[in-house]
């Protein structure tokens, strides 16, 4: 899997104002929308996406965009610590999107920092 490069920004400015999430690895681009985060989880629409020369993405394609989200050498969640600036922020624990027509929840894998841990 390969780690996703993540770009947070406002835009609409005078418009609707919203927050704009862009993710891109080398394969793949896409640009979504936030629309709300709430316990721990960020719920995106699709604005625009492409893979490799094809104007269209498909919904493995996307979800592999969310997935690498949560590997290592993404900067997923340095560009969620810039964007809250400070205020009370907790990572990440899942992205939520409607990919054409169907509801995509993609989970951040459990840290395995205890697993030698033994339950009494």
């Amino acid at each position: 899997m390969e780690a996703t490069n993540v770009v947070i920004y406002f835009t609409g400015i005078g418009k609707k104002p919203y927050i704009g999430i862009t993710l891109s690895n080398s394969k793949a681009y896409l640009e979504t929308q936030c629309l709300c985060y709430a316990d721990n989880a960020l719920s995106l629409r699709k604005i625009s996406g492409y893979y490799g020369s094809s104007s269209w993405i498909s919904k493995e394609e996307i979800s592999e965009l969310m997935l690498g989200c949560f590997e290592e050498g993404s900067n997923f969640e340095r560009e969620m610590e810039k964007f809250f600036r400070g205020r009370p922020y907790e990572r990440v624990k899942g992205i939520m999107m409607n990919i054409y027509g169907e509801l995509v929840l993609v989970t951040r894998p459990k840290d395995v920092a205890f697993s030698s841990r033994r339950e009494l």
